[in-house]
């Protein structure tokens, strides 16, 4: 009896992981950032993750609709007209010769789909050294509200050199100042000039930034995109903590936690569509409460700041009731 096409019994004969590096062309790294080939994308911001089952996905950044699973990923390649035409041209291009009420031109090629440990969960090896704050790094960081004394209590160094898996990354120099986040032994470098190589991380999207700096209990914590928000808003006196992305899962502990230890939380993303999606879709989970600027003003609390100053972002989260 032929074996019939089903996403699932293609599974039995190809990996997502090999459905994924295939149409994307990235390798799944889950410790790396990657431009989305799907569309029009000229910064980093996109990964692979795990749910807790085991199933992979792409993430965007600029929304759950840029994303998806492999086969998701492989119709936006393939320009696919419907789910089945994918499993079609995925069966066709691999070889493997599931029923699909055509004739095969092609011998099959006996496969069996890897098993996922041995393919994936590799994490980049990110090393670097560094070196004092320049004037003019600081500066830069200053348009944001953030001090040298709050880059030291959030472990961001500026990097003098940095590697990736024993390759030389990147060198400062002012044109393109590299620096680096640190949590425990995973790290985030950080490039805010050049667009198209600002990100390259092995951190995991269950990271949350600012949590190891966050006091025991309080009356608000809001919720961010970045870390640079959040030491925006840490300096404005408020509590705040981001994950990786604005698409990133927060895990259900560091909710159940956190509701324990602050009586009201925000959610505080950008105000554009991926950012107000993302904040309606993470309140609705943890049944919290959202802000954003205003549209037509800048997206998100650092570059409020860096528009209008400290006071004024200030002033603008007093009158929507958050003190």
């Amino acid at each position: 009896m032929k074996e019939e096409l089903t996403k699932e019994s293609l599974l039995n004969h190809i990996s997502q992981e090999e459905i994924f590096e295939h149409y994307l062309g990235l390798p799944v790294d889950t410790g790396t950032h990657y431009c989305n080939p799907t569309r029009e994308d000229g910064s980093p911001g996109c990964w692979y993750w795990y749910n807790s089952n085991d199933k992979l996905y792409f993430i965007d950044n600029a929304g759950k609709h840029a994303g998806g699973d492999c086969f998701t990923m492989a119709a936006k390649v393939l320009g696919s007209p419907d789910f089945y035409t994918t499993l079609r041209k995925i069966n066709q291009d691999f070889k493997i010769g599931l029923y699909d009420g055509y004739i095969q031109n092609y011998d099959p090629i006996p496969r069996i789909a890897a098993k996922p440990e041995k393919i994936t969960r590799k994490r980049s090896e990110i090393k670097f050294t560094y070196m004092p704050f320049l004037p003019k790094a600081l500066e830069w960081w200053s348009q944001f509200c953030v001090d040298e004394q709050l880059l030291t209590r959030f472990d961001v160094f500026c990097v003098y050199k940095a590697w990736i898996n024993g390759n030389i990354y990147h060198k400062y120099t002012v044109e393109d100042p590299i620096y680096a986040y640190k949590f425990d032994s995973k790290t985030k470098l950080y490039r805010p000039l050049n667009p198209d190589l600002k990100w390259r991380s092995n951190c995991g999207s269950d990271e949350l930034q600012g949590y190891k700096q966050l006091i025991e209990t309080g009356e608000l914590l809001i919720i961010t995109k970045a870390l640079k928000d959040v030491m925006t808003l840490t300096n404005l006196g408020f509590n705040a903590v981001a994950p990786q992305s604005e698409s990133s899962r927060i895990p259900d502990y560091y909710i159940e936690e956190l509701k324990k230890r602050f009586s009201r939380i925000c959610v505080f993303y950008d105000n554009d569509t991926a950012g107000v999606v993302n904040s309606v879709k993470l309140t609705d989970e943890i049944d919290a409460e959202y802000v954003n600027t205003p549209k037509g003003m800048p997206k998100d609390p650092s570059d409020f700041v860096k528009e209008y100053g400290c006071d004024e972002l200030a002033k603008f989260l007093r009158l929507k009731g958050f003190h």
